[in-house]
């Protein structure tokens, strides 16, 4: 009640979430764009950077049709109001007043649970989701009056077994079927999440020792040792990823040693992590933008893989076009490289700034700030923007 005193919800972002995910489906209508990626995939669909990462839409509904899929997405709902509907209908036609009262309770938690997903994601949640499945079998548990049923077949049972021995009966083969089936489905399910689970656990072995850790240098062959166990335990990108991060750390070190082969070195290792991780997970702009910072810190500061570079960037802008941070240090390096640019890539750094800058009037700001930090002198930046080519 004190928050709904307090706060305008219609005026919240959740009006601009659902209005990027409605675009969002808009491209991706048939298929979604596969479960589990509405956190890489909604960045594309930004208009401007609020510093959130927002992993959920605030709409189980939504969410459903941007990763399943319209029709996918609309039976998921569908289920969700058959179940309801099939609920009632066993309420309507039972009779003991004890059942009708627990099954009412738990149909009224199942029906609170839908239509908070109206707002919310609660069925992304794997505790409200275990309880949403809980209050559905105990409603229809109750309902159907499953065990009045099985204290009558016991009666019978007993009744059989006192007028006399019984004969053996094959097994029916819906049950072998259920015997036999549903483990190894559990199984099936169960390998990745144990998997998952470890991969897991040594993540944050890993980070907790990272931050007792008092250097990268001293510390990296036990902390990359705990990362490779976790990417070798589990196909996820986020262990990938974090390995090449940690890699990259180790990379600047030598770099500030005066260590090029072994800074090289490490630079390969990172690509070569990263790009494992672009496999698993090609729409995490971040993995695309640190892959393109490796490519600069090869062979340093002659910028061999520019170019590759360069390409990185673009996907990474690609995939999350209004992220300050990157269009500030992509803008930022083009311009640097101005002289040096063809007239598609000059162009192209163009269009990144006046699109920053009419999403962010203080961009411009930003970036003489940076330049400053850099060059001490905003000379050649004037000189870059007087020179950009102009709007076709």
């Amino acid at each position: 009640m004190a928050r709904f005193s307090e706060v305008d919800v219609t005026s919240e972002a959740r009006r601009t979430f659902y209005r990027n995910t409605l675009e969002l489906i808009g491209d991706f209508p048939l298929a979604g764009t596969g479960k589990g990626t509405y956190v890489n995939a909604y960045p594309i669909y930004e208009k401007v950077d609020d510093r959130l990462r927002l992993s959920f839409a605030h709409n189980d509904y939504l969410e459903y049709a941007a990763e399943n899929g319209v029709v996918a997405g609309a039976a998921l709902t569908l289920a969700g109001l058959g179940l309801l509907v099939w609920l009632a209908a066993l309420w309507r036609r039972r009779r003991s007043s004890f059942a009708k009262g627990i099954g009412l309770g738990a149909g009224l938690a199942v029906f609170a649970l839908l239509v908070h997903g109206l707002t919310d994601f609660n069925l992304q949640i794997p505790a409200n989701a275990v309880h949403f499945v809980t209050m559905a079998m105990l409603a229809a548990a109750v309902f159907a009056g499953r065990g009045e049923a099985r204290r009558r077949d016991t009666a019978k049972s007993l009744s059989r077994a006192a007028s006399g021995p019984l004969k053996p009966r094959s097994l029916p083969r819906r049950r072998l079927l259920a015997y036999v089936l549903a483990p190894a489905l559990a199984v099936a399910l169960f390998v990745p999440a144990v998997r998952d689970f470890a991969a897991f656990r040594h993540l944050a072995a890993y980070r907790a020792a990272r931050s007792q850790a008092r250097s990268v240098e001293s510390a990296f062959p036990a902390l990359e040792a705990r990362l490779v166990r976790a990417a070798a335990a589990s196909p996820r990108a986020v262990f990938e990823t974090e390995l090449a991060r940690l890699t990259m750390e180790m990379a600047r070190v030598a770099n500030a040693a005066g260590r090029d082969e072994e800074r090289d070195t490490l630079c390969d290792q990172a690509i070569a992590r990263y790009a494992r991780a672009v496999a698993a997970n090609p729409i995490d702009a971040s993995v695309h933008y640190e892959t393109g910072l490796a490519y600069l810190l090869i062979n340093y500061p002659l910028m061999t893989f520019q170019d590759r570079a360069k390409a990185s960037f673009r996907q990474a802008l690609v995939l999350k076009p209004a992220d300050e941070t990157m269009n500030l240090n992509v803008v930022f390096l083009y311009f640097s490289w101005w002289p040096t640019l063809e007239a598609a890539e000059a162009a192209y750094a163009a269009g990144l700034y006046r699109a920053a800058a009419v999403r962010d009037p203080a961009f411009p700001a930003k970036l003489r700030a940076r330049w400053f930090q850099s060059a001490g002198s905003a000379e050649r930046l004037d000189a870059v923007l007087a020179a950009l080519p102009p709007v076709r």
